[in-house]
């Protein structure tokens, strides 16, 4: 997988944030191979698996191609599938510095304005698509009100407000809406 690596002005660490969102294809090979395995998963989020009703492949893929990000997956999958990776969700501020730096358009748009074309293949190593293709699950938690996971970057349902880099919204991490996904980092 492609990442791009990024120096993190707050410490001497750097953070590889993938170059895509997960994959429909992708999260599917995890789902066969290790969705059940209970080391993938946080204590809260291994009590979520064991209770939820589990989204079949329909939920997720929405009819389209398997290289376009999966949908409708809660805080506590995006989780298990980055440490089935080796890998972690980022926090909301790695995220949106990535984010800055993605010369691609938002891809949601203003009502009556067409909505621009997802790029079918990308050859950058850069991150892509971060504004308006899916809200981003992030490590960061709202804390008023409760649980609540903070979600990045706006979706394809999103005004045009929402398709910006500083742009976050408020989640249960035990929901799954259908236009919520995610990308993974190293750092």
């Amino acid at each position: 997988m492609v990442a791009l690596i990024l120096p993190w002005l707050c410490g001497a660490r750097a953070a590889e944030l993938d170059a895509h969102e997960v994959s429909i294809g992708a999260f599917e090979r995890f789902v066969r191979a290790a969705y059940d395995d209970p080391s993938l998963w946080s204590e809260a989020g291994w009590r979520w698996h064991q209770s939820a009703r589990r989204p079949d492949r329909d939920d997720r893929r929405a009819g389209r191609a398997l290289d376009h990000p999966v949908v409708a997956v809660s805080y506590y999958e995006a989780e298990a599938y980055c440490r089935w990776e080796g890998k972690r969700l980022p926090s909301a501020s790695a995220w949106q510095h990535a984010c800055a730096a993605d010369p691609s358009p938002a891809l949601c748009a203003a009502p009556g304005q067409a909505r621009p074309e997802r790029p079918r293949t990308q050859s950058t190593e850069a991150p892509t698509a971060m504004r308006g293709s899916v809200w981003e699950w992030t490590t960061d938690e709202q804390v008023s009100g409760g649980p609540w996971k903070v979600l990045v970057g706006g979706s394809f349902l999103s005004n045009t407000g929402d398709c910006q880099c500083a742009a976050t919204a408020p989640a249960r991490p035990e929901t799954a809406p259908a236009n919520v996904g995610f990308r993974c980092t190293s750092g």
